[in-house]
Order: structure tokens, then C-alpha cells, then sequence
């Protein structure tokens, strides 16, 4: 099979798989080796499409190719981005679930149908939505919290 990409293109697939494969296989005990595979025959590609060593090279000695540090440090932006954004949300679904436990009836909550349920979180997140746009961050509680520094 065949794929038609320009530089951009490639360039764009090829953080897509360092980032996967770094997703997927960087906490592993026994790495998956398909996705090492893949992420190397891109690497080996790069030259092709205008990457040069400065962003990625081959090693003699280990037989495989690396990337450096400034283009780790780049690709890596998108899963930062990504890892923010994903907090925030996780932080946000925890308020707001806090909040929905603490202010209603556990026999209620157990009866709700799953759409009443949904329209209570969406209700309690605009809430909460708001008061943080009307206040700041003490508004929902969180400096109250005691982090003991060991």
C-alpha cells in the first residue's frame, strides 16, 4: 500500500506515532513491539521528507533511529496540552460529583433515570461554571484543603 504525503503531512504522522507508541508503551513492563516497529520505520523515513538530524538521526552503535531533544520537546507540547485539559476535566467531574452527592438525597439519586442524572450534572457543572467566572479559584473550596508538605 501506498500514502501520498507531503513534508507537513509526514511530519504530522510522525509525532501522531512517537506520541501513540510513547502512550501506549512508555509504562510497560514488556513494550508491545508492533508499535516500536511502526514508530521505526517512520524515524528511518524522516530524511525523505525533509527532517533532518537536527531533528532526527540514526545511531550506529544501537542501530536505531533517535530524535533530539528539541524535537522531543516540541511533539511533546500536544500531550501536555492534552494532559491540562484532560485534569481539568477529571477535577471539574469530581466537583461536580461531590457536589451533586453532598446536596441531594442518596435514595433520590438511586431512582434517577440516567437522563435525569445527566441533566443534574450538566446543571450543577453550568454552576459551577459560573461561579468560577464570577469569582476565582476559592470560590469551589479547593484552597480550603490542607496538603500536609512532608
Amino acid at each position: 500500500m501506498t500514502i501520498d504525503l507531503d513534508n507537513k503531512q509526514f511530519n504530522a504522522l510522525l509525532q501522531m506515532a512517537y506520541l501513540g507508541n510513547l502512550i501506549i508503551n512508555d509504562k510497560r513492563k514488556k513494550r508491545i513491539e508492533d508499535f516500536d516497529k511502526v514508530e521505526e520505520l517512520l524515524f528511518s523515513k524522516a530524511k525523505d521528507f525533509g527532517i533532518g538530524k537536527k531533528d532526527v538521526f540514526f545511531c550506529d552503535k544501537c542501530k536505531k533511529y533517535h530524535y533530539t531533544d528539541k524535537w522531543e520537546e516540541f511533539t511533546l507540547e500536544y500531550l501536555d496540552d492534552y494532559d491540562q485539559e484532560e485534569f481539568a476535566e477529571q477535577l471539574l467531574s469530581v466537583i461536580v460529583t461531590k457536589d451533586i452527592i453532598k446536596n441531594n438525597d442518596e435514595k433520590k439519586l438511586k431512582k434517577m433515570k440516567p437522563e435525569e442524572l445527566i441533566n443534574l450534572q450538566t446543571a450543577t457543572l453550568e454552576k459551577l461554571m459560573k461561579l468560577m467566572d464570577e469569582k476565582d479559584i476559592d470560590a469551589i473550596g479547593l484552597l480550603d484543603v490542607q496538603i500536609p508538605v512532608t
